[in-house]
């Protein structure tokens, strides 16, 4: 029978030794406490922050470009094409190469180019299905600036409304009102509609309409209209003035008197053969008449005469 200290001598003995203890790696032990994402590695932050700077840098430069070729740009396209020509162009420049300058900036920092176009076309496709109009407006605007039948600087009437056309761009013309009012016309509205181009010439024909009383000379009042014409410095002389008869009216013999003058003095001759011809005519007699109606009370005929407030508040 085994002692007591037999036993715990063999239950010493089974004992297993400890394994060996194996060498400490802090390193690796770190960074599998860490557990970082890929991107998080000091490599890939070094890559990430690399493509940051060239991005940055790549649209400092590019943008800076840019910008001195339109400035370039700009005095050669002037001298050889039109002012709103030149202007869209130079918008479509812009425009577009900004566009390319942010492309190239995305690819450096690592985005698939050929899949962003494609998502970008597809998005274009659906916007352009849900602006149909805004795509009119463009077409039209190309087909404005082709045609050069409007300039900036030119003075329009479209539609009732008449101003000086300050700008052209893709969408719209902006009109400027005599009273400084911005109106915005859409080019489809001017492709679709009549457009008078009121300075599109270099000459314009001043037409005044008047009338003289029945009882005037008509030899006496053409003579007096030919020396005013002549004597007028701003009326041209070719092409001629004409002296046009418009009609028998109620109260008087119409005429019309058509003088030709350059565009930038419009304004200036039409008051000025208004204020000649209303001085000649009071000097030598000629009446310009006003309205008469004749009220026939019974078998008499009753001549009645229609005077304004403003001249019985004189009498």
């Amino acid at each position: 029978m085994p002692t007591p200290s037999s036993l715990s001598f063999a239950a010493a003995a089974e004992t297993p030794e400890p394994p060996p203890t194996k060498p400490v790696d802090p390193v690796k032990d770190i960074e599998n406490f860490m557990n970082m994402p890929d991107w998080m590695k000091a490599k890939e932050v070094d890559s990430l922050v690399s493509n940051l700077a060239h991005a940055a840098i790549w649209l400092t430069v590019a943008s800076v470009a840019l910008i001195i070729l339109c400035k370039v740009l700009a005095p050669l396209f002037r001298r050889h094409m039109s002012p709103q020509a030149s202007a869209l162009l130079l918008k479509i420049i812009r425009h577009g190469g900004f566009i390319l300058i942010i492309v190239e900036a995305f690819a450096l920092l690592g985005f698939d180019i050929v899949t962003l176009l494609g998502a970008a076309s597809i998005i274009g496709v659906a916007v352009g299905f849900a602006s149909q109009t805004s795509l009119s407006n463009i077409i039209s605007g190309l087909f404005l600036v082709g045609e050069r039948q409007i300039n900036l600087g030119d003075i329009v009437e479209i539609t009732g409304i008449r101003g000086t056309v300050d700008a052209i761009n893709l969408m719209s013309v902006q009109i400027r009102l005599p009273d400084n009012t911005m109106v915005r016309v859409p080019n489809e509205m001017i492709i679709k509609n009549p457009v008078s181009n009121i300075t599109r010439f270099e000459t314009r024909r001043c037409d005044i309409d008047f009338s003289v009383d029945y009882s005037s000379d008509l030899d006496k009042v053409l003579a007096l209209l030919n020396k005013i014409l002549a004597d007028q410095p701003l009326c041209l002389n070719t092409p001629q003035p004409s002296i046009l008869f418009s009609g028998f009216q109620d109260s008087g013999i119409a005429f019309t008197v058509g003088a030709w003058c350059e565009r930038d003095n419009y304004a200036q001759l039409r008051m000025d053969l208004a204020k000649q011809i209303k001085k000649e005519f009071d000097k030598e007699g000629i009446s310009i008449p006003f309205p008469i109606i004749s009220i026939d009370a019974r078998n008499n005929s009753i001549p009645v005469t229609l005077v304004s407030s403003e001249a019985a508040s004189r009498d």
